[in-house]
């Protein structure tokens, strides 16, 4: 993403959500090859949209995923985790 070169990622773990997050790609259905090939080839028939989602994925990751971004969400994370409170597990879930 960062070099400006669309993704075809799998549609599971945390890829759905960089693909929104960015619309720097496409997704594919988990194990499907032909569907797999299918998105590759959609990607790689249209060179403007494949221009055009790289320019995407490119801006996206310079504009949120810096190193600055990161370390200031790693820096919200461990103030949530270290303020007084139940943190168990029941407590995150709403048990």
């Amino acid at each position: 993403l960062a070099s400006g070169v669309p993704v075809v990622q799998p549609a599971e773990g945390a890829f759905p959500d960089l693909i929104k997050e960015t619309g720097g790609g496409l997704l594919f259905k988990p194990r499907d090859t032909e569907d797999h090939a299918d998105t590759l080839e959609k990607l790689l028939s249209n060179v403007t949209l494949a221009q055009e989602m790289g320019e995407r994925g490119r801006l996206a990751v310079n504009e949120k995923f810096t190193v600055r971004k990161m370390a200031e969400g790693m820096i919200e994370v461990f103030e949530r985790v270290s303020a007084p409170g139940d943190h168990s597990i029941q407590a995150a879930a709403g048990v």
